[in-house]
């Protein structure tokens, strides 16, 4: 699995964001962590519609982080930002397999245990990588 860049710039921003504590303008974002502004903007709704940030308007304004740093995970980001997180399409909620020996399938044992390991790595608390 590959994250796309979308995802990767989604990450740099919550992490942005939960380092600094406050709310923050998006080009502040952007230049802090090297993301062109006009595709953050797109990125910032997504996290904004998924309830991951919110924003203000204003002198004081910027986007911020509607969640707790120390709930919020690498994982739920990368929930919001792809369009599936399942290693294989044998695991979706139809479990469409072209051999139709889903239930029985050994490699699709195999597919569940690895992906119940990357949701495991990767379902660390924001706050954990801000502050190693």
């Amino acid at each position: 699995m590959q994250l796309k860049t979308t995802t990767d710039y989604a990450i740099r921003a919550v992490i942005c964001l939960a380092a600094n504590g406050n709310s923050m303008c998006s080009t502040d974002i952007a230049e802090k962590m090297g993301i062109p502004p006009k595709y953050l903007i797109n990125i910032m709704v997504t996290l904004r519609e998924t309830g991951i940030i919110a924003s203000r308007k204003g002198a004081e304004g910027g986007y911020y982080l509607n969640r707790d740093p120390r709930e919020l995970t690498l994982w739920d980001v990368i929930k919001a930002m792809e369009s599936t997180v399942l290693i294989n399409r044998c695991m979706e909620s139809d479990r469409l397999c072209s051999h139709d020996v889903v239930d029985s399938c050994l490699t699709r044992q195999t597919y569940v245990k690895a992906q119940q390991a990357l949701e495991e790595c990767l379902n660390i608390p924001v706050a954990n990588i801000v502050e190693d």
